[in-house]
């Protein structure tokens, strides 16, 4: 940011700031860092409906506003928010606690894991997903766009991003996801690693939802 003369800089925190412990262990190293490039900057903590918004802009802002209206899905370590919009802007929004890394860590201790982890699993993303669905009316959308690592990911693994997995710009595609992801629920982690080429710490992330 020095290199580029950045002169005002904003740094928000999300779902697993808003959980921690130690969260002012991390906010002062943050301002530390952020003082370097703008004197007095400090990280900031926002809502999961705040999170839920900003990446609707940031996931639709260069899209066809004629494929509209949009859901737009955010898988993220600790929280997944599911939006609702158009060009015009947001008109539903709700994020749910769940996310790659809290399901991972609270269901599928095991790896690869059991029948009976991905019962339970299973069940746990249906009800939380069940809350957000209420509140927000995705039938209406026309387009559906996923973000973050795990979905740019899972793209990458079955042939929708032509470039290094799980890194990179967004990718439209249809990809047959359930069959995958269920071809990923039964394997080891490093299978899918060497197999797709991956970072070593994706396949953990994935979560194998």
């Amino acid at each position: 940011m020095e290199a580029l003369g950045v002169e005002r800089v904003r740094m928000v925190a999300t779902s697993a700031t808003r959980d921690a412990s130690n969260r002012d262990e991390f906010f002062a190293m943050t301002a530390d860092l952020l003082d370097c490039v703008s004197t007095g900057a400090i990280a900031e903590v926002i809502t999961g409906d705040e999170e839920a918004r900003l990446s609707f802009r940031g996931a639709v802002g260069e899209l066809d506003a004629a494929d509209g209206p949009f859901v737009v899905t955010d898988l993220g370590g600790g929280s997944t928010e599911v939006v609702l919009g158009d060009a015009d802007g947001v008109t539903a929004a709700y994020s749910a606690d769940i996310g790659c890394v809290r399901l991972t860590e609270r269901a599928l201790p095991s790896d690869p894991p059991t029948p009976a982890e991905l019962a339970a699993a299973t069940e746990f993303v249906r009800e939380r997903l069940a809350e957000a669905f209420a509140a927000v009316p995705v039938q209406s959308a026309r387009t559906w766009v996923g973000v973050a690592g795990t979905m740019t990911t899972l793209a990458a693994l079955f042939g929708a991003l032509p470039i290094a997995l799980g890194q990179g710009e967004g990718a439209k595609s249809r990809p047959p996801l359930g069959a995958a992801i269920v071809g990923c629920l039964i394997v080891s982690q490093m299978r899918v690693y060497y197999a797709g080429g991956i970072s070593e710490a994706r396949p953990r992330r994935i979560g194998w939802q």
